[in-house]
């Protein structure tokens, strides 16, 4: 037994006992100081060689649970190994084989610990590297490890931003060179493209840099490794960062890209990943050069259609690979992009009797739908291709179908499933709803079919179930109260069934109202099981006394919970705001504090949702609905809490809002204007929007107001409208109040000259003292000094006349007006 004297470096200290392990640990502690210490260029390599031994093999007995042997490497790592390889790397740098060694060395380490990776990740190591790799550019060793080494230390995000526009070309620089030097070493090449691939991914400016000045011979590299598919796939992945930038795809196409992607194609179609890879690319460089409604500006889209690729080779592929989703969702946003000018190429050009081009895609179309029904994003873009070849070839309608005998796709039950299947996916709805449109269109046989499927025929059979269906589901809320999927599925189905005359009456008598508030009690936050709740509690609203018997059991309040608590989730803020409208009782808005909760609520959902015209119309309706119902003539006159809630908390400027943003044709402005008008039903009401629309510049609001008889000599001083819309130096809106009955002008006109507001000025003067027998216009006693011709304007086009000065006026401090016939 050999006796060994525990020496504590204040690094790390072995247990006793461990000798095995010490004596590892002591050689590595030497090895470590020479590194640091040494300059002998013979010492410093014999202990690279050490290093370069010791590390795996000792790493790979801790890997095993040998802790005899785990001791060594621990102290590599907490020693920073790397550190003092890095050190020999710096004042070595003339010796190649010390260079050679560390990069392999420091390729094993980051390959081997994470821990030694992440300190490696530093801004000041990468430029070290840079600086060995273009001192040693002619030795293949250096480079390999280097660009190995290169690759791992790009990854995370942090370390891209923390290197300059200037560090990044020079990467570039460096990579490209070796691109360009070893040309026939696979291996190398592959770390090149990962680390380019990570350095251009978000970087603009450097993809512009790059596809300037070396393009060419990255689409060389790929043009002689083109049977090599590692080599292609990592090409390709650069060539998707490239093309997600839209001003590198022109450059992409005028150096000859799409040559090389067909190529590629053909190359490799029995491989799925790089045929994927190839008509993802073409999705990408099909937006090239495209302008709304101006197809034949997109050069790619016209290739693609003119050589046939689509239809020789596109089709075939998607036909015979129908279990990749990935190529089915590029293959059919290509054709989204490409189907009116195929098929315009196609009536004018296609080989004549070939299979028709419509009915081929709508195979396509088809497949996908039906292979790929997980993947809502492939129902999206087949939904959207499918209305969209109806659109431009309604003649397709004839193979779709049920009949077997006519070779009929039977697409139309692929719309209608999923729609079944995301019904709460909003995209899905709409481009299958679009596709249902199209195919109905003019097709009576499609119509009695979906007639048939309709959800409301269906709705009326479970309706007459011997069974009692609805006590069936009482049952199961009953039986299964904390099992919220099982909840959030029976109260789909009741608000679904709730419909029906009948069923809602007897959802009454089963108290299954009483189950669903509970079910929100129990289920606060989950979205789905409240957006259900409150639909059905909207439904169970129309039923008779429906609204009353659910305000005696607090539903409106939690409503306003719920509305609180998912303030973004637009599904829910709308059917909350309908249910509001049929649940709302009047004895509900003597409350201050429910009157404070419905406008809160009312106000956030307008302003998360400012640009959904179907909830904006929602919150409108249910504001107007609110100030209908809070009338109490017997207490306050004759308007109501709500209403003067409402005009507190300035739901009327969103209301303005409204009729300023929102065309006529959407309805929404006349929803407005009725909404304006029931709030404003007491004149003290009416004028304090007025005024408030006066200064805020809402002329559409003014406009509203004023017809619906807002008296605008309203206020005293600065609270009248005019003065607020002189204020405001608002031409307009003076121009529209002036039209009107105004009778004070005078604080508004001294305010217009303090501005030096020339036109208003004139506007206003055009008013003041006016004797329209006599035809002359008082100026004196307001100050104005020298006329100005800006206030005669205003003047001579208010009045349709021309205008004459006289001696009599001057000295009266009069002007005349002489009216020319």
């Amino acid at each position: 037994m050999v006796d060994v004297e525990v020496v504590d470096s204040g690094r790390w200290s072995p247990k006793p006992g461990e000798s095995s392990g010490l004596m590892e640990a002591k050689e590595v502690e030497h090895l470590l100081r020479t590194l640091r210490q040494s300059w002998e260029h013979d010492e410093l390599k014999q202990a690279l060689t050490r290093v370069q031994e010791l590390f795996p093999t000792l790493l790979l007995d801790l890997n095993n649970n040998n802790k005899k042997s785990a001791l060594a490497p621990c102290q590599f790592e907490q020693n920073c190994v790397h550190g003092a390889v890095l050190e020999t790397m710096e004042h070595m740098r003339s010796y190649l084989d010390i260079q050679q060694m560390g990069l392999q060395l420091l390729s094993t380490f980051i390959g081997i610990s994470e821990d030694i990776l992440f300190d490696m990740q530093e801004t000041s190591f990468i430029t070290l590297l840079v600086r060995i790799l273009l001192d040693n550019t002619s030795d293949l060793t250096v480079q390999m490890h280097g660009m190995k080494i290169l690759s791992k230390l790009l990854s995370p995000d942090d370390v891209r931003i923390h290197l300059n526009l200037a560090n990044k070309i020079q990467l570039v620089e460096v990579i490209t060179k070796d691109i360009a030097t070893y040309m026939d070493n696979c291996d190398l090449l592959v770390h090149t493209l990962v680390s380019l691939a990570i350095l251009l991914s978000g970087d603009k400016a450097l993809q512009e840099q790059f596809s300037s000045h070396h393009l060419d011979l990255f689409l060389e590299m790929l043009f002689d490794h083109t049977a090599d598919m590692t080599l292609v796939l990592k090409c390709f992945r650069l060539l998707h960062i490239l093309a997600s930038t839209a001003s590198v795809r022109p450059v992409l196409v005028q150096r000859g890209v799409l040559p090389r992607v067909y190529h590629c194609m053909k190359v490799w179609q029995a491989e799925v990943c790089v045929v994927e890879h190839c008509v993802h690319l073409l999705m990408l460089l099909c937006q090239e050069g495209a302008r709304s409604g101006a197809l034949a500006d997109a050069p790619v889209r016209k290739e693609l259609v003119d050589k046939g690729i689509i239809m020789e080779t596109l089709v075939p592929e998607m036909m015979s690979k129908a279990d990749s989703a990935d190529l089915q969702l590029y293959g059919l946003t290509i054709f989204n992009h490409t189907v009116e000018k195929l098929l315009r190429w196609w009536e004018e050009l296609g080989p004549a009797g070939e299979v028709d081009v419509g009915s081929q895609w709508l195979k396509v179309i088809y497949m996908a739908m039906a292979r790929q029904m997980a993947h809502e994003d492939v129902q999206v873009m087949a939904c959207r291709s499918l209305a969209k070849l109806l659109e431009y070839k309604p003649d397709v309608y004839m193979w779709i179908g049920e009949g077997s005998d006519e070779k009929q796709d039977p697409v139309h039950t692929l719309c209608l499933g999923a729609i079944l299947m995301y019904e709460y996916n909003a995209d899905v709805f709409t481009a299958a709803a679009s596709a249902i449109f199209y195919l109905t269109a003019d097709n009576d046989t499609l119509c009695e079919i979906m007639w048939e499927k309709n959800t409301e025929h269906h709705k009326e059979v479970v309706a007459r179930y011997d069974g009692d269906v609805l006590k069936l589901l009482a049952t199961v809320l009953t039986d299964h109260p904390k099992k919220g999927s099982i909840q959030t599925e029976a109260i789909i189905t009741i608000a679904c069934l709730a419909d029906i005359d009948m069923i809602r009456h007897q959802c009454f008598v089963l108290h299954v109202h009483k189950l669903i508030l509970q079910a929100m009690d129990t289920f606060p936050g989950d979205d789905v099981l409240q957006e259900a709740s409150i639909e059905a509690l909207a439904v169970l609203g129309g039923a008779a006394s429906g609204a009353e018997v659910l305000h005696s059991l607090n539903a409106v309040n939690k409503i306003l919970l719920c509305l609180k608590r998912f303030t973004y989730n637009i599904n829910i803020q709308k059917k909350g705001l309908m249910a509001i409208q049929v649940l709302v009782d009047p004895r509900l808005l003597q409350s201050a504090t429910t009157c404070s909760d419905l406008v809160d609520v009312l106000k956030t959902a307008m302003h998360n949702f400012p640009d959904k015209v179907t909830l904006q119309k929602e919150a409108v309706v249910a504001m107007q609905i609110l100030a209908e119902r809070g009338l109490d003539g017997e207490k306050r006159g004759q308007h109501s809490l709500m209403s003067e809630m409402l005009v507190d908390h300035r739901c009327h400027e969103l209301l303005f809002h409204i009729c300023e943003i929102f065309d006529d044709d959407e309805g929404l402005h006349d929803l407005a204007s009725e909404c304006l008008y029931v709030i404003g039903i007491e004149q003290d009401l009416k004028s304090r929007m007025l005024v408030a629309a006066c200064s805020k510049g809402y002329i559409s609001g003014v406009e509203c107001l004023i017809e619906i008889g807002a008296e605008v000599n309203t206020g005293q001083g600065e609270d009248t409208p005019l003065y607020c819309a002189v204020k405001n130096r608002d031409t307009n809106m003076v121009r529209l109040l002036l039209r009107q009955e105004i009778r004070d002008v005078q604080g508004p006109l001294k305010l217009s000259l303090k501005q030096e507001s020339h036109e208003i000025t004139g506007m206003l003067l055009s008013l003041i003292g006016q004797d329209r027998e006599m035809g002359k216009l008082l100026w004196g006693g307001y100050g104005l000094h020298d006329l100005r011709p800006e206030w005669l304007l205003p003047s001579l086009s208010a009045n349709n006349t021309q205008h004459a000065y006289s001696s009599e006026s001057e000295s009266s401090g009069c002007l005349d007006i002489k009216c020319i016939r």
